[in-house]
């Protein structure tokens, strides 16, 4: 008798346990990017996978500036990707950096704490995307 079998699981319980569990925290980042979305109007960009946002494509990829530049020909100079369940907004052309941070500072110059997922991916290397 194994471990499972003592607490009373079996492989078919505890896989649908976790499929249960996943699909729920799959919902649930579903409903809090589209009430982000709607509220704040976020710009478009690549859809986020769930629970991981886009930091999958970008954390195996060794060229993630090259991917940020590509997305930024598809969706244009400014574009959202998600950090989890938080969105980033991208500014891409040093034009609109200039708009942002300069011409319009009171209103760019606020930035949410970041949590653990910034400590887990970015450590302390900082820098502006901290990649």
């Amino acid at each position: 008798m194994d471990l499972w079998e003592g607490l009373g699981l079996n492989a078919q319980g505890l896989c649908t346990g976790i499929a249960v569990v996943l699909l729920f925290i799959w919902l649930r980042q579903r409903w809090r990017q589209s009430r982000d979305s709607q509220t704040t109007r976020l710009p478009p960009g690549p859809p986020p996978l769930p629970v991981l946002g886009n930091l999958w494509p970008l954390s195996n990829n060794p060229e993630s500036h090259l991917l940020l530049t590509e997305w930024g020909k598809q969706y244009g100079d400014i574009y959202t990707v998600w950090y989890g369940s938080k969105p980033v907004v991208v500014l891409n052309s040093s034009q609109v950096i200039h708009e942002a941070f300069v011409q319009h500072a009171d209103e760019c110059s606020y930035r949410e704490p970041w949590n653990w997922l910034q400590k887990l991916f970015v450590g302390d290397r900082g820098g502006i995307n901290g990649w």
